[in-house]
């Protein structure tokens, strides 16, 4: 059963090195992470912004993890509803937002519809039926709803290799990949129009044999003095708040991950 993937120790997978390294995240849920999630969150949204107002509107996320996209929908006036197969992650995005909504479960056992927007981030690649996937999402949108999805760009495997893409190198619970024109057609035949796509600036290229490349000999020389005055973390810690994160996504491209823009065709 697929949801068996999805367990205590998907999120926070304590040794990647392991025959289980190639699935799941190692300390996903860490509070060091927070700030980078928030930051994910707020790239999203900024993207979403463009075609949906959510101030008064009712979404869904399907994926929803610790909760920091669903968090911040309901910041700007959405009614969100999050969901996730993993009742650790659930677990999770209560205890950091109490106030929101989230349901350990599939798209399949949300009974509510008309949703004016349904957000599904690095979701559709796990799945078992993609196209079955896309229906219930059809179904649980109102005539004119957003349906936006994430997901590793297979034109980006595709251009690099087999060898050096990092979506053929990790992650082996993802079942499928989609080049833009695939998840488009798939889109199309659930009812779908899609009306925008992106891709990131990620590169895609798999680490050489698993391993990080070297630091150059400053950035090395300062990691090893910070070390040595206990002071690395702090110094991570503060970069993260401090230093500007540039825009993640430009339209179209063979970037590593890519986001789709569809809306409900009307009835």
């Amino acid at each position: 059963m697929i949801a068996r993937l999805y367990g205590a120790d998907y999120f926070t997978k304590a040794d990647r090195s392991a025959s289980s390294s190639c699935i799941g995240y190692p300390d996903y849920f860490n509070n060091n992470n927070r700030a980078m999630l928030r930051r994910t969150a707020e790239r999203q949204y900024d993207i979403v912004r463009r075609y949906l107002n959510a101030q008064n509107s009712r979404c869904l996320e399907i994926g929803c993890a610790s909760g920091e996209f669903s968090a911040l929908l309901t910041e700007k006036g959405a009614d969100v509803l999050g969901i996730d197969l993993s009742q650790r992650a659930v677990q999770e995005a209560k205890s950091r937002y109490p106030d929101l909504s989230f349901r350990q479960a599939d798209i399949t056992a949300v009974e509510e519809q008309g949703f004016d927007a349904v957000f599904a981030f690095e979701v559709i690649e796990h799945v078992t039926s993609p196209s079955g996937f896309l229906r219930a999402a059809v179904q649980r949108l109102k005539s004119g709803g957003f349906l936006v999805l994430t997901t590793p760009n297979y034109a980006c495997g595709k251009s690099l290799g087999v060898d050096r893409w990092v979506g053929f190198a990790i992650s082996f619970e993802h079942l499928y990949f989609f080049a833009p024109e695939t998840l488009s057609a798939c889109g199309a035949s659930a009812g779908l129009n899609c009306i925008d796509w992106l891709t990131d600036s990620g590169n895609g290229i798999a680490p050489l044999d698993g391993k990080v490349a070297p630091l150059a000999p400053a950035v090395s020389s300062l990691t090893i003095l910070l070390l040595r005055l206990h002071l690395l973390n702090a110094a991570r810690r503060f970069k993260k708040i401090v230093v500007p994160v540039p825009p993640t996504y430009r339209v179209h491209g063979e970037g590593h991950n890519l986001l789709m823009f569809f809306r409900k065709k009307d009835q």
